[in-house]
């Protein structure tokens, strides 16, 4: 799953060996949850601020081409284990991020969070700091949670 985003957040296709053969694994999962969130979405680098105790936070975000969906993926960057974790606590701020939805409160704004990996969604909460969008209390583990933001 990072290896997906890290070559789509380049500009590069992500070409997958051996793998459709291979029935309904966990990968197919990862595989099929990536490819629907990026349909359509291009690489868009944008500024992220986090605040947590995690040094290693990899993210990217992708933009919807004449929409107003931002999609942003994160993890913790290392080696990942086999074991489940909790994750660790991450406060993201999307810095002078209201004008780029063209909203004036985070109630006319949809964020959604993916679990690619265990295959569920979340509606996340966020709130304004000046002209900021701010997503407290993501759970950030060692692949890929990825927050699509839309306008209502």
């Amino acid at each position: 799953g990072r290896g997906i985003l890290e070559h789509r957040a380049m500009g590069l296709p992500a070409l997958l060996a051996g793998t459709a053969s291979e029935g309904n694994l966990p990968k197919m999962d990862v595989i099929r949850n990536l490819a629907n969130l990026l349909a359509g979405a291009e690489p868009t680098p944008l500024p992220l601020e986090t605040l947590s105790r995690l040094a290693n936070v990899v993210s990217y975000t992708f933009a919807y081409e004449n929409e107003n969906r931002l999609l942003i993926a994160l993890w913790k960057d290392g080696f990942a284990t086999e074991e489940i974790e909790p994750g660790i606590p991450l406060t993201l701020t999307l810095p002078n991020s209201l004008a780029m939805f063209n909203i004036s409160d985070v109630s006319d704004l949809s964020i959604i969070g993916y679990d690619v990996l265990h295959n569920f969604q979340q509606s996340m909460d966020a709130h304004v700091d000046g002209n900021s969008i701010v997503i407290p209390g993501l759970q950030v583990r060692d692949y890929p949670l990825v927050l699509l933001l839309s306008r209502k």
